[in-house]
């Protein structure tokens, strides 16, 4: 979602209405969070990420057919919702896999990814967006995101060994 203000701009939506998506993005995250700790807490946190950071990875997938004003409020909100949930969620199940003498081994492996991600990630993005165009971004970062569920649904099923459980 870096490149929502531009890419509204693009299609049409005032310059100045669309950097207020940025800032109607970061709210709906700080919801996001909030609702993600509540939910979290009942349902467990990796069973509450899975299904919000699919959602966020279909919402990146869409998001070359967003054309109007309103459609793209639907979408920032809709991210920055699940973006929130990750990003409150992310780190609850690092602290539950193990005992606690390993866990500042456990936090700086998770730093080591999240830093290639953030580092590689974006530039990355904006090349296959300069050479293929947006649709092909999106569908590198949706799929990037899809792909990062589905690891997290195997070491779900690792953790638990079983289809149903709070986790």
């Amino acid at each position: 979602m870096t490149y929502v203000a531009s890419t509204a701009v693009l299609n049409g939506i005032p310059e100045g209405f669309s950097f207020n998506l940025v800032a109607i993005m970061n709210g709906s995250s700080g919801i996001g969070r909030l609702a993600a700790g509540i939910i979290g807490n009942r349902i467990g946190p990796m069973n509450h990420m899975i299904p919000s950071t699919i959602v966020s990875g279909l919402v990146i997938l869409a998001w070359p057919a967003v054309r109007s004003q309103s459609a793209f409020i639907a979408v920032v909100v809709v991210f920055g919702f699940t973006a929130g949930s990750y990003s409150a969620l992310l780190w609850q199940p690092i602290l539950d896999l193990g005992d606690a003498d390993e866990l500042s081994r456990r936090v700086g492996i998770m730093m080591i990814f999240l830093a290639c991600a953030g580092f590689l990630g974006p530039p990355t993005a904006g090349e296959v967006n300069n050479a293929a165009g947006m649709q092909a971004m999106t569908i590198y970062a949706g799929g990037c995101t899809l792909v990062g569920v589905a690891l997290v649904l195997v070491a779900r099923h690792m953790m638990l060994k079983k289809v149903f459980g709070k986790i």
